[in-house]
């Protein structure tokens, strides 16, 4: 672990005695360079690192009107019944959070082989078909248009960009706040 690592949040949960017997902070400072970040950063670095959730709801909420401000700001439309192409209902806005929130604070562990990377048959043991024996779930561009519920071709072409450079844009900031802090208060 380095020093100004953001996995040293860990050390302020309950179980940090037995996860990290020697962490190279001690949780006072960690508590310390919270105190100094705003309040939904601070939600969002709990939430991630030391995987409190009890912030998820509040960091959801923020994301959601977040989306929806970035929405009036460039013209996006959700759920508008006059564009027939998206098919998105009135809840799009609701998952777009969702997907939001599942790819910046979700695990990314594999969920059909629980992470191992392979899977028992019975008989032998063979890669994991939805991680490839990597362990790790990846996020495609189909898996995203599906969770959606829009065709993959609309996504690519209306929603990718958006979503990858405005929405995950809200949770790239947070990460540079919370390495700035830790970075001067460390």
């Amino acid at each position: 672990m380095r020093k100004n690592s953001k996995e040293n949040f860990k050390s302020l949960t309950p179980l940090s005695s037995s996860l990290w017997p020697n962490p190279r902070r001690p949780w006072e400072d960690m508590a310390y360079a919270l105190a100094g970040m705003d309040g939904i950063i601070s939600k969002y670095a709990r939430l991630k690192y030391a995987d409190e959730k009890s912030y998820y709801e509040d960091l959801w909420r923020y994301t959601y009107y977040r989306i929806l401000k970035m929405g009036k700001e460039y013209g996006w439309k959700f759920g508008d019944d006059r564009i027939k192409y998206w098919r998105s209902g009135p809840n799009f806005a609701v998952r777009l959070a969702e997907l939001a929130m599942q790819e910046s604070v979700g695990s990314d562990r594999c969920r059909r082989c629980n992470g191992r990377g392979t899977l028992y048959t019975g008989y032998k043991t063979i890669d994991c078909f939805s991680c490839q024996g990597s362990g790790v779930q990846k996020k495609t561009e189909l898996y995203r248009a599906k969770f959606m519920k829009i065709d993959g071709r609309n996504w690519h072409r209306v929603w990718k960009y958006r979503f990858r450079n405005h929405i995950l844009g809200i949770f790239d900031v947070f990460e540079f706040e919370i390495s700035k802090h830790l970075d001067r208060r460390l």
